[in-house]
This record gives C-alpha cells, structure tokens and sequence, in this order.
C-alpha cells in the first residue's frame, strides 16, 4: 500500500471536516448537499494528493495528527466526537497560535470553498435567489415610479 495517497481514514476525517467547514447558505436539499459535500471532499483530496511530495507527506500525517490529537482533550477521535465537539476542536485547530495547525485546516477550507461555490447546484440555487432579488428589486422602483 502507498502511503503517499489519501487513505480511506483519511479520507472521512477530511470528508467530516468538509461539511463542518461548507456554509448553511444558500440553503440546499438535504440530498443535494450531500452531493455537494461528496464533490468539495473528493476536490480536497484531489488537491492534497496533488501537493508536491515534500508537501504532501507532512500533511497526511497532518491529517493523522488531526484525527488522533483529539484524544488529549475528548478522549476520542475526532470521527468518534459529538457534532459540538467536532466543531469546537476545529475552531481550536482554526484559530490556533501555531500556524501548522491554522494552515491545516486553511488549506481545507479554501479548497472546500472553492469547490462548494463553483458547484453547478449551488450556482444554480444562488443564480434563483439572484434573480427572484433583482425581480423584486424592480418591482419596489416600479412602486416608486408610479
């Protein structure tokens, strides 16, 4: 087995962290977002796999270190935390004094970022929302202009 790839392990703890990171809006269906978590997720692991090897070495055992760090303060992996507990030890990676641990985690999200918002679903839901806005917008300066 490669240990320069993403591993299955791996692979759901940044798939756990994707959906932490992905913004409740524009409001999706469930199934939908889904999909969309699933793409963001393959999208990171894509990059992460595409990082130079120098680069992508470390951030695996990152990824490990992320995992298993969480035991200090929970007594649990992170993939075994209560959705509260996932989300604070995030925030703690995220806003950390140590930049190693913010830029793991800024790494994630830009790429999650990315990908959630260039989504043809989410484009679409927000190009709705863009046009049901305007429609309204012109309906009030019609108001006005009567």
């Amino acid at each position: 087995m490669k240990i320069d790839r993403v591993l299955p392990s791996q692979r759901r703890v940044l798939a756990a962290v994707v959906d932490l990171l992905l913004p409740p809006s524009p409001e999706l269906e469930a199934q939908t977002r889904r999909r969309v978590a699933e793409d963001a997720t393959r999208f990171v692991v894509v990059e992460v796999e595409s990082m130079p090897k120098f680069l992508r070495m470390p951030y695996l055992l990152a990824i490990v270190a992320f995992q298993w760090s969480a035991m200090a303060r929970y007594a649990r992996p992170f993939s075994r935390l209560a959705s509260e507990q996932r989300q604070a030890y995030l925030s703690l990676w995220s806003h950390s004094r140590v930049g190693p641990l913010r830029d793991f985690v800024k790494l994630i999200r830009s790429c999650a970022l990315l990908a959630y918002f260039d989504h043809p679903e989410v484009r679409a839901v927000l190009e709705r929302g863009r046009a049901a806005h305007l429609a309204a917008h012109e309906e009030r300066l019609r108001m006005v202009a009567e």
